[in-house]
């Protein structure tokens, strides 16, 4: 009771000393109803006071951290005064923070706010500069004019004029002599060349690298596995001899249908020749549009790699939409034709692999590279004065003495058209030459150089594609009998000349053996003339 009466003395004391300041309109009971206090025999409480009375709504006496009042209610926004270094993107809503929290790093006189309090991916900011607030330095000099593109740089003596980085010297450039001159002008800051342009097909200028096949079977062989599901893998690995960025990779394929894309897998080898380690590149081309039977040289274009010197390495191709009718084919060479190289394959997705020394037909190409120089070349076949390589006929030379102070062209017998070895030892049908395109072609005769003994029986014609005998008849050649001897065959002429063919453009020239009792490694020698 002591204590209440103490109060509600104080309590007069307050009330007398505002009606003595302000008069009688002092209005008590917005501040002394039981909203706001609650008075008992031993004390008077304060309440708590609401918001929209200039209270928090809330007892706030056990928060730790920043008030927050939002929609009509107060929560606390954690906050760190005592850490020793910068937050990190774990220091998230799982710790307590919110967007707008405050972390100082007492250790490096920093402070950092929260925008973003995602679990594992908090996003904080500085929100201080390390030393405090920015120095500003006195302008030591003044510039005659302020519109020459000069900036204010600060500097330890303080703020200097200086040109923009990169702005580099007032300069130009200019010709050596008088004869043709690369550079043109100026224009503003752009120092103008004129462009190198050829001025016929007989120049040609690049700034590029030409790719090199530098490993290679171009033996074709025969059709030997196929992409009949998406598990069966064809590949072949191969040895570098010295080192080079790889730019594509050339398979011989045809296909049956609609494959889709087939993928080109390359891996380093290991000792069984299969692929180990992760995927180095990997190229994607669409087969859809290659040929469908014989076989093309389809390209897969990987990103450029670099391979390592006397290294080997594995290449694969596997198409995810193959099917019994809808498939790509592979080929095998049937021989070793590339040292430390051979073809394998997988029926089972990579699970176990098959592997041979024999090869399949590839390229593996180096890739194109922008040189540091300009080249200028000269193409052979646009220039027609015995096309600058060694001295040969030349059909298309006009050997007018009027014209260019030559002899008249000198007959002959036909040139050179096609070297080709040819098997005693099979019935067969042998491709020697094909006329190129624009052009037509008279056979003049052809020289057989025999490997070995012949054969009794053994005869050979020579004639276009589904004849074979149009040009030379079934010659028997039992007359050779061993390594070297050699014979020529031509239509033998009459009293009437004897009528032979001129082949058109795209036309196939075949050797037909028949009756074969020989051996291999016999070479034709073809001849004629092209106009």
């Amino acid at each position: 009771m002591k204590i209440k009466g103490i109060i509600i003395l104080s309590l007069l004391i307050i009330l007398f000393a505002s009606i003595i300041a302000f008069g009688t309109n002092v209005l008590l009971a917005p501040y002394f109803d039981d909203t706001y206090f609650e008075l008992s025999d031993d004390a008077l409480i304060l309440k708590v006071i609401p918001h929209e009375k200039g209270g928090l709504e809330a007892d706030v006496s056990a928060y730790d951290g920043l008030l927050k009042i939002s929609g009509g209610s107060t929560s606390v926004v954690k906050v760190k005064l005592n850490a020793t270094q910068a937050p990190t993107v774990n220091n998230d809503v799982d710790e307590g923070y919110a967007v707008g929290s405050r972390w100082c790093d007492v250790t490096n006189d920093k402070e950092y706010v929260c925008l973003d309090n995602t679990d594992g991916a908090a996003v904080w900011i500085e929100a201080t500069q390390s030393g405090g607030a920015g120095t500003y330095l006195e302008l030591t000099d003044t510039p005659a004019a302020y519109d020459n593109g000069k900036y204010a740089k600060s500097t330890a003596d303080g703020v200097v004029w200086d040109d923009p980085a990169g702005a580099g010297e007032n300069n130009t450039a200019s010709n050596i002599g008088s004869q043709i001159e690369i550079y043109k002008q100026k224009t503003e800051v752009d120092l103008e060349f004129r462009t190198l342009k050829a001025g016929s097909s007989k120049i040609v200028l690049t700034t590029t690298s030409t790719a090199t096949k530098k490993i290679y079977c171009d033996t074709i062989g025969s059709a030997t596995l196929t992409s009949s599901d998406a598990n069966r893998w064809f590949g072949q690995y191969f040895t570098t001899t010295d080192s080079f960025t790889m730019g594509k990779i050339s398979i011989w394929m045809y296909r049956t249908n609609s494959p889709g894309d087939v993928i080109l897998h390359f891996y380093a080898a290991d000792g069984n020749n299969e692929p180990t380690g992760e995927e180095l590149t990997n190229a994607t081309t669409n087969c859809n549009s290659i040929v469908t039977s014989g076989g093309e040289w389809v390209d897969f274009n990987v990103t450029d790699y670099s391979l390592d010197a006397t290294t080997k390495y594995v290449f694969y191709m596997s198409c995810a939409n193959g099917s019994e009718t809808n498939k790509v084919h592979w080929f095998n060479a049937g021989s070793d034709v590339t040292a430390n190289a051979g073809y394998l394959y997988t029926m089972n997705g990579g699970g176990s692999w098959t592997d041979f020394t024999e090869d399949s037909p590839f390229q593996v190409w180096s890739s194109v590279i922008t040189l540091d120089y300009i080249e200028f070349d000269v193409d052979e076949s646009e220039i027609r004065l015995d096309n600058l390589k060694a001295t040969e006929d030349n059909a298309d030379l006009d050997a007018s003495t009027t014209a260019h102070g030559l002899m008249p062209k000198l007959p002959f017998s036909g040139d050179l058209l096609s070297t080709t070895t040819v098997a005693f030892n099979a019935d067969a049908d042998t491709t020697l030459y094909t006329v190129p395109t624009g052009k037509r072609c008279v056979l003049s005769h052809a020289i057989i150089v025999a490997a070995g003994d012949a054969g009794a029986t053994t005869t050979v014609s020579i004639g276009a594609n589904g004849s074979e005998t149009d040009f030379i008849p079934a010659n028997i050649l039992s007359n050779l009998d061993a390594e070297y001897d050699a014979v020529i065959l031509m239509p033998i002429p009459n009293t009437t000349p004897l009528k032979i063919k001129s082949y058109a453009a795209a036309t196939i020239i075949e050797a037909q053996v028949a009756s074969q009792s020989g051996m291999t490694g016999n070479t034709i020698y073809l001849f004629g003339i092209l106009y």
